[in-house]
């Protein structure tokens, strides 16, 4: 059975997320809105309260930080992107990105970094391309006096244009030119993506494979091992009883 095969989820799953660097690079700035974001984007450092100076394990409190079921689903998908991050799927969407943004190939960060800093956006206002897309939506269908106005001075501030109607900005807010500031700060971060040398740096393979061993209580150090247990046991996966780790539950 090819790999790719081994990687894709039941369909059934309500928690899949078929391409989740894919979904990372289109919510770039996405912050820990959710139980389950939140365990994703940190994993097991997150439950233990290492970023943040509290423990959110206990699930005897009434909290929805202490849902067991949204730390269940951020385990998940935090195996999801550490799989990808084993097979090199996630260094690939990365490099090939930033082959779309610069044109070019680089064999270091430095190279990288230098190229996207020959293409930086000079003097563009700091619009995102969805945050253009919600604005031109807001307009089409809102008439509120008040928030109008307010929104019209913010827009007239960051864009430096005078435009005296909300309409009049639709035409710049949906020419891709004025959102490039975004793909230009997305690039940037994604460069650490690539892995060109890894010394044990978070969303790098060494890291990544001590931290899923301890998650999952696994030793495996082979990269087809790890596709095919977690290919086998997603749907079966749950979390221990302190809700720090994952077992697996045969139904």
């Amino acid at each position: 059975m090819r790999r790719a095969q081994l990687l894709e989820k039941d369909k059934t799953d309500m928690w899949n997320l078929e391409q989740p660097y894919a979904y990372r690079q289109q919510h770039p700035h996405m912050g820990c809105s959710s139980v389950a974001e939140g365990v994703r984007q940190l994993g097991p450092q997150w439950l233990s309260g290492v970023a943040y100076g509290f423990d959110p394990a206990p699930a005897d409190r009434g909290s929805v930080l202490h849902d067991r079921e949204a730390r269940l689903l951020g385990l998940k998908l935090y195996v999801d992107d550490s799989i990808e991050i084993l097979t090199g799927e996630r260094q690939r969407r990365a490099r090939e990105f930033l082959r779309n943004m610069t044109g070019s190939d680089f064999e270091t960060e430095d190279e990288w970094r230098k190229a996207l800093d020959q293409i930086r956006p000079a003097n563009t206002p700091h619009i995102r391309l969805i945050e253009a897309q919600d604005l031109v939506s807001w307009i089409n269908r809102t008439r509120n006096t008040t928030r109008e106005a307010t929104t019209l001075a913010g827009l007239q501030k960051r864009t430096g244009l005078n435009y005296a109607n909300l309409e009049d900005f639709v035409p710049w807010l949906e020419n891709p030119e004025n959102t490039r500031s975004g793909d230009w700060e997305k690039a940037s971060a994604m460069v650490g993506d690539l892995c060109v040398d890894d010394n044990g740096q978070i969303r790098c393979p060494i890291r990544t494979l001590a931290i899923l061993k301890e998650l999952t209580g696994k030793t495996f150090d082979s990269l087809g091992q790890w596709v095919q247990w977690w290919h086998d046991n997603r749907a079966n996966v749950v979390l221990s009883g302190d809700g720090r780790t994952l077992r697996v539950e045969r139904k």
